[in-house]
């Protein structure tokens, strides 16, 4: 289902969750929805105030080629998010357990809700918006400066994802 609405976008993707672990197909196909399409692709993650910071540094590490090609991505500071929906086109939602990681997506046994319901979409884009203004939008050129850690990270993950 995710991929499909990922694949499928014209307008506006927007994610929130606190794990965001897309695998190299999500990547790709959130790139693709960029570039190819013009869709305007928002991430809302989890900041500093995460129950388990190696999650972040294996997010932060995957997230360059995101960045680097128009993907939006925002850390929430407010205190720890917990939102898990998919907003795509104003018209479908997706509301549940599931985490943007693969282990929500393979191993753990979540429940989703997929909405196709304009009124639905709007309420949830609202708080959306009102979460991103507690916000704060990571460039390109900060990844570019991450730390150690999250660079030797990124560099095993690339080096598993090629084993794919």
């Amino acid at each position: 289902l995710f991929q499909i609405l990922l694949e499928s976008a014209h307008q506006t993707i927007d994610i929130a969750t606190p794990y965001f672990l897309p695998d190299i197909a999500a990547r790709r196909a959130m790139i693709r929805a960029v570039q190819q399409r013009g869709v305007r692709v928002r991430v809302l993650t989890a900041g500093r105030r995460i129950d388990h910071p190696y999650v972040r540094h294996l997010s932060r590490s995957m997230a360059g080629s995101l960045l680097k090609n128009g993907v939006e991505i925002y850390d929430y500071e407010a205190s720890m998010i917990h939102a898990k929906i998919m907003l795509v086109d104003g018209i479908w939602t997706v509301v549940g357990s599931t985490n943007f990681d693969h282990r929500s997506f393979g191993l753990n046994d979540e429940v989703n809700i997929a909405a196709l319901d304009v009124k639905l979409a709007a309420r949830l884009l609202q708080d959306f918006e009102s979460d991103l203004e507690q916000s704060k939008r990571l460039t390109y050129e900060e990844w570019q400066k991450r730390s150690m850690v999250t660079r030797v990270v990124g560099s095993l993950i690339g080096l598993l994802e090629q084993e794919e």
